[in-house]
Parts: structure tokens; sequence; C-alpha cells
């Protein structure tokens, strides 16, 4: 079994939501099962190249830390994934796994729309049960992100004003499956049971928009 989560952290957040967020981490990873645990975790405070923190000990992000060492899980993004103009680039979306080998080929590239966050690529190596059910599968290799950048060139602030959280996550999820639905071609994979299982699930991407922290705090 894979177990996949993707996780949001505020700047704002607390000294307790980090707890918060220490505690239900590790309840989630399970040495008998594949983790991967992906999100905009928001410490600039860790250099993930030498992974120490900059601040004492009893700081959120050296707790943080701390904790994914404890857990025995693999960082693997090192480089920036946010850039604003006049601000430091900062490596805050962040992908760990419960051992090495899980993923591969990690990539980030540049933002979609008017986020600073860059998309981040990757592949899972892993080895998927049969599947007897026909599915629709998307060909993003052949997807035209030119024009999905310029569908989700929006006002993301006017958009998601006054909305809950679950509210903004719904109408993003929403917006950005309907730009990949009209401009990625998809074909349907039949049921036929198989032999031999795909080893290797390429080219997920994770996707960070980075709306207003007031308007998504949580």
């Amino acid at each position: 079994m894979l177990k996949f989560c993707c996780i949001y952290r505020s700047p704002n957040s607390t000294a307790e939501d980090t707890s918060d967020l220490i505690r239900g981490m590790g309840q989630f990873i399970d040495e008998k099962e594949d983790t991967i645990i992906i999100g905009d975790f928001n410490f600039p405070e860790i250099d993930w190249i030498g992974n120490v923190s900059t601040k004492d000990e009893d700081h959120p992000a050296s707790l943080f830390l701390e904790s994914t060492q404890d857990g025995m899980l693999s960082q693997h993004i090192k480089e920036p994934t946010r850039w604003r103009e006049g601000q430091k680039a900062n490596t805050l979306d962040l992908l760990f796994t419960s051992k090495d080998g899980l993923v591969s080929d990690i990539e980030v590239l540049p933002p979609i729309g008017k986020s600073d966050h860059g998309v981040v690529l990757f592949n899972i190596h892993r080895s998927f049960g049969k599947d007897t059910t026909s599915r629709k599968k998307f060909l993003y290799d052949k997807g035209n992100y030119a024009e999905i950048n310029k569908q989700l060139d929006i006002d993301w602030n006017s958009l998601l004003e006054d909305r809950s959280t679950e509210e903004a996550w719904q109408l993003l999820k929403s917006k950005v499956s309907e730009a990949c639905e009209k401009y990625i071609p998809t074909i349907t994979i039949s049921g036929e049971r198989r032999k031999q299982p795909p080893k290797t699930k390429k080219n997920l991407s994770f996707v960070c928009m980075s709306p207003e922290p007031s308007k998504m705090d949580m």
C-alpha cells in the first residue's frame, strides 16, 4: 500500500499548530507502508542541504526538523521552490518519503499563472496492484500548458475572498481540473489484467498557488 499526504502549513501558524502538525505526521507514518508526504510547509529557517535549522532548538522549525529525522523521513527537495521579487528565494515546498528509492527525477519547474511557487515534478517507483476496471488516463506529455497557464491566470485573491478553506480548495480544484480536461488529451485504458503491473508512475506534479495567507489559514 502507498500512503500519500498533501499538507499546507500557514506562515502564520502558532507553536501549537506546529505541534499538531508534528503529531499528525507521526500518526500518519507507518514503517510497514510506503509513505509520501508533500506540501507547502513554510519553514524558511531550515537549510535542507545541510539538514540544519538556523533557529534555537525550541523553535517550531527546529522541532519540525527533529521530528522528520526521528521519523526516518528523507526530504528530497534541496533547491528553492518559492521566489518573489525583492525577497530571498526559499525551499518551502517539501517532499518526504519513508524510504529511499521511492521517488526520483525531482524537478522544480516555473510557477503556473500568478503563483510565486514552483511546480514540483517527480516520479514514483512503486508496484501497483492489478487493475480490472476501465479508466481515463491523461496524456500529460501532450498537454497544452501554455493554454492551461492562460486559463489559470486568474485573480485568485478576489476569487477566493471570504471563502472558507474547504470552499476555496474545492473551487481551486475545479478550476485546475477544468483546465486539464480542456487542454490535456486522454485515453481510456481497458480493465484487462496485466501479468506485470507497471513499476513506475511517472510525472506526478504538485502545484502550490500560494494565495494570501489570511484567505487560506487553517
